[in-house]
């Protein structure tokens, strides 16, 4: 979702999100509901997206879509993936069947945005997006990132900013942030709720000692611990140096047990939240000189006593970093599409 809000933008284009659809729904579109895919191998529809090249009007009806589909034939087979599956994880299913999404009614978008500042970088957005890369390590010993672009990047991934356009629901995920390089802060644990409402309940959920003081008249970034956290963060990172040899890594927490108890699909919403994160830190990176990596590997118990989480009213999804990227001379980089340049230029 978010690659194809910054590549629609970038013709002029918008992106919408077609939430109300219902996986079954979905799965008759794609022709995900048909009995001939092999065993194990089924595949499950996850969203709709609409692209919008310019005002076009209400998009067709889903009754007459499916009308439409059941009308049609649908002809070929699904390759298999491989002859044998040699271990089950009946759980994947479980879960997958238990977030199964009905069709719903979903809030409109709303129209408030907000910019951000102005970024110095001169590249083009095209260029940005065609050298995103996820970087394999950091230099430990760089010089602390201008507090300038921290705050930049953490004021991209406020809820209110044009990069999360397409998102039709409050923010549920907040960032709980290992500085270790940061010009004018000082190593230490932070945290960013992304909506004003979270606090008092964050505040509640963790470690008492937390001091919670604002730092940033333009953010809400609170300071919560000083120390050296790098050791820390690479330990809870399965003990990645890419977490510690950073300008600075982070948790993404989700308002968890209450979002999904009553609507156990928000399950994979909170994760594409989680992506659009993710994407945004990326691309912000590169814009910057840095470089990011997503972290999917994390010891999220450690993480919550940490924190001082003690239910499931918060959990950790994800975690990210950034950072200057140090060049693995073994690999060889090509430009992105390179093959594809006598097409594009033509």
């Amino acid at each position: 979702m978010g690659a194809l809000r910054y590549a629609a933008t970038t013709l002029g284009w918008s992106v919408e999100l077609l939430a109300e659809w219902s996986d079954e729904e979905i799965s008759h579109l794609l022709g995900l509901a048909r009995d001939d895919f092999k065993k194990q191998e089924h595949e499950s529809p996850d969203i709709m997206c609409r692209i919008k090249t310019q005002d076009n009007g209400k998009p067709l009806a889903i009754k007459t879509l499916l009308e439409a589909e059941q009308t049609g034939e649908w002809i070929g087979k699904a390759d298999s993936l491989r002859a044998y599956h040699m271990y089950q994880w009946p759980i994947i299913d479980e879960v997958s069947a238990d977030a199964s999404k009905p069709h719903t009614e979903e809030p409109k978008l709303s129209a408030v945005r907000q910019s951000t500042a102005l970024s110095p970088c001169t590249f083009t957005a095209t260029q940005i997006i065609r050298q995103r890369r996820s970087a394999q390590q950091f230099d430990g010993k760089m010089e602390p990132m201008p507090q300038t672009d921290f705050y930049r990047m953490l004021a991209s991934l406020l809820p209110t900013t044009a990069a999360f356009e397409l998102w039709r629901w409050p923010p549920k995920i907040h960032l709980f942030i290992f500085i270790h390089r940061v010009e004018g802060l000082s190593p230490g644990i932070y945290a960013l709720p992304r909506h004003n409402d979270a606090l008092e309940s964050l505040q509640a959920a963790t470690q008492v000692d937390f001091d919670w003081q604002k730092v940033s008249e333009t953010l809400p970034l609170y300071h919560l611990h000083s120390g050296d956290c790098k050791q820390t963060a690479k330990t809870l990172s399965c003990h990645q140096p890419i977490a510690s040899d950073s300008a600075f890594s982070l948790a993404m927490v989700a308002e968890f047990g209450e979002s999904i108890n009553g609507a156990p699909w928000i399950y994979r919403h909170l994760f594409w939240e989680c992506g659009l994160i993710g994407q945004t830190l990326y691309l912000e990176a590169e814009a910057t000189g840095y470089r990011g990596t997503g972290i999917g590997c994390y010891y999220d118990d450690s993480v919550h006593e940490l924190l001082g989480f003690k239910d499931e009213q918060f959990q950790s999804l994800y975690h990210f970093t950034v950072g200057k990227p140090l060049e693995d001379k073994r690999i060889e980089t090509l430009p992105a599409y390179g093959h594809l340049s006598d097409v594009l230029l033509a």
